[in-house]
């Protein structure tokens, strides 16, 4: 491979600006400095280094420099993911929401140290692959974290869901527990840390069918209406909402947006589960967040996924 590539190169010419600058530094030093010589050839591979570094998957260049008889071999190495400046946890991210968006199982399991699997990992395959990456901003290190933050919006396609809803809590009414995709298999388990508090009977939210929860807790989250919301979901959850919503206005967006339109269907009892099964259709969904990426770990120092997403 190095033959072949001294080969192609042998008989460039230099750059007009790099001929002169070295044929004023040889006339200027003479043929005996061994010391300047080698200040010349760094400030020469600089620039070959820095103009074969625009071709984003170059992973080897060689090149050869002939000082009177001496050939010297420089190798010049780059890898997308290793740790460096900001823009190493920007292609991290690049790299990781690709794999989704082209749905490279393989790929994706690169960038995490623990993958999801079994039936979660198929739910998620369902409903995040083949996803539109709108944009990934700027890399930032944040006081409380180790790795990185890279901000990111992207864009999930219409999917058939199916929200759990049951009432095995002390309270005796239906609350949300989790979001399935169309088979049944979780994409995102809602736990409650406390039991859901005991409301009035005349709360209308104490009175809600199945179906009505699902549709006002869709409605509260997208309207910012999080005590109502803390009465259908877990406080955890709600948290995790209100920041986001807060996000969304900090940097000008429709924070309504966050929350797709869904169609609320039957909803169907689960014997197996002691749940019902709420059939939903959610539109296209736009997400707006912070992956976490780190390299502190045994991947060669790779770029890993560390949550956010």
């Amino acid at each position: 491979m190095l033959s072949e590539v001294i080969r192609a190169h042998s008989v460039q010419a230099a750059p007009p600006a790099l001929a002169k600058s070295i044929t004023a530094a040889a006339v200027s030093m003479g043929a005996a400095g061994s010391g300047s010589t080698l200040t010349l050839i760094k400030g020469a591979l600089k620039i070959m280094a820095w103009t074969k570094a625009k071709t984003a998957m170059v992973v080897g260049v060689a090149a050869i420099l002939v000082l009177g008889t001496t050939p010297v071999v420089i190798h010049y190495f780059r890898n997308e993911y290793v740790s460096g400046p900001a823009v190493a946890p920007k292609k991290a991210a690049e790299g990781y929401f690709n794999a989704w968006a082209t749905k490279n199982w393989d790929e994706l399991a690169t960038f995490d140290l623990a993958p999801p699997s079994g039936e979660h990992d198929e739910a998620m395959k369902e409903y995040c692959g083949g996803l539109e990456v709108i944009s990934i901003g700027k890399p930032y290190q944040p006081s409380n974290y180790a790795g990185w933050y890279v901000p990111y919006k992207v864009k999930f396609r219409a999917a058939d869901i199916n929200v759990r809803v049951s009432n095995t809590n002390s309270a005796k009414r239906y609350v949300v527990n989790g979001v399935y995709d169309s088979k049944l298999h979780p994409i995102e388990e809602l736990k409650w840390a406390h039991q859901p508090e005991a409301l009035a009977n005349d709360d209308v939210y104490a009175r809600m069918s199945p179906a009505d929860v699902v549709k006002a807790y869709y409605d509260t989250c997208r309207n910012g209406e999080w005590v109502a919301m803390g009465k259908l979901a877990p406080a955890d959850y709600v948290e995790e909402s209100k920041l986001e919503y807060a996000q969304a206005q900090k940097d000008g967006d429709d924070p309504h947006a966050l929350v797709p339109a869904v169609d609320v269907g039957e909803a169907v009892w689960s014997k197996e589960e002691s749940a019902w099964f709420v059939k939903c259709h959610m539109a296209a969904k736009v997400q707006k967040w912070h992956l976490a990426v780190r390299n502190d770990n045994n991947r060669d120092n790779r770029y890993v996924f560390d949550g956010g997403f």
